[in-house]
């Protein structure tokens, strides 16, 4: 079966239908109510037959859903802190684990953000709020789709090298060449030089950093078994290993 980041092809179907299922009861008004018809007439057919991996990811682009989840993530979490139905919790983190709030939107208020807007100070009691402010730090410390890695180059760390130089900048060239499958299928959205750790440290491990999902993060470490592959909290990714490890993404 395709999968989207990491996230079956079922699920990604399930947990748009379910959380547009949801939204609808709990509708803010006419605004919403739009943008929902949007989501659900926009290509949803197409991610559901999409055959390969190649083909779901298309099928995602091109459907707009991120986008528009992106538009409505505020009222998603605002159900995910009060837990609504026994529910919001459950569908927050079933959308956050392909990353489905990651599309863009225009930075202007529209008559949408002015109706969620007013639901949510409508239905936020002291006690919500509370709620709120615990949710926010769960959503911080939950791990969606894709995360910040980084291949540790001993030598930058000591600054016994300099990014520009030629030795650093050949190694993020190889980690970029392992990493293009996952570029097509939309498994990674940067490149960089610098430290994946974001706690506080004096001394902080540096070499090529990239936001990616973890399969493309253990791919790099394979590919580099002489270097260490770190996640964000500087915790070690191992390469997959076994005769059922599949590195490479389906085309």
């Amino acid at each position: 079966m395709p999968s989207y980041r990491g996230v079956d092809q079922v699920e990604i179907v399930l947990s748009i239908q379910e959380s547009v299922s949801f939204l609808r009861k709990h509708s803010t008004g006419p605004e919403l109510t739009g943008h929902l018809a949007e989501i659900t007439q926009r290509n949803l057919a197409d991610i559901a037959t999409a055959q390969t991996d190649l083909d779901l990811v298309n099928a995602v682009r091109e459907s707009g859903v991120e986008g528009r989840l992106c538009w409505i993530a505020d009222l998603i979490r605002f159900h995910e802190s009060r837990n609504t139905d026994g529910k919001g919790k459950d569908l927050a983190a079933r959308l956050a684990a392909w990353d489905a709030f990651s599309g863009a939107r225009a930075m202007v208020l529209t008559p949408l953000d002015v109706e969620i807007e007013a639901y949510i100070k409508k239905n936020r009691t002291p006690l919500s709020v509370l709620r709120e402010t615990f949710s926010r730090g769960r959503q911080q410390e939950r791990p969606g789709a894709l995360q910040r890695y980084g291949l540790i180059i001993d030598d930058l760390t000591e600054k016994r090298v300099n990014w520009t130089d030629s030795a650093v900048q050949d190694i993020r060239k190889e980690a970029e060449k392992v990493l293009q499958p996952f570029f097509e299928l939309n498994e990674v959205t940067m490149t960089g030089i610098g430290s994946p750790v974001f706690t506080p440290a004096e001394k902080k491990p540096m070499g090529v950093i990239f936001e990616s999902t973890r399969r493309a993060a253990e791919a790099v470490a394979a590919a580099f078994p002489a270097y260490r592959v770190l996640d964000s909290k500087g915790n070690p990714v191992p390469p997959k290993s076994g005769p059922n490890a599949n590195l490479a993404p389906k085309p």
